[in-house]
């Protein structure tokens, strides 16, 4: 796995000099995964997990309470793959 991401890296960079004038041909070679090997897991539990920082006092007082709970709602309900008619984490705006 290091092996693969070093590599990914170097192309990154050689793209990175060229203007990323190829990165399409780049992602195109990145490996996708099966079908189905992908579980979603909702922000507080990826909090838990520790693969998320918490929020902080500050950042939680940046949004009045009906912001936030609407906040979390959506990171809660995010798609993780993609359903005809709804749309893809590309197309979500937050």
């Amino acid at each position: 796995m290091e092996e693969a991401i070093n590599r990914f890296l170097l192309q990154m960079e050689k793209q990175e000099k060229k203007g990323f004038k190829d990165l399409a041909s780049v992602l195109s070679l990145l490996p996708k995964p099966a079908q189905g090997s992908v579980r979603p897991i909702s922000v507080a539990d990826a909090i838990e997990a520790g693969f998320l920082p918490a929020v902080d006092e500050d950042q939680a007082n940046m949004f009045t309470p009906s912001e936030l709970r609407l906040y979390r709602h959506a990171q809660d309900h995010r798609l993780a793959r993609d359903i005809p008619g709804y749309p893809g984490i590309s197309q979500i705006i937050l």
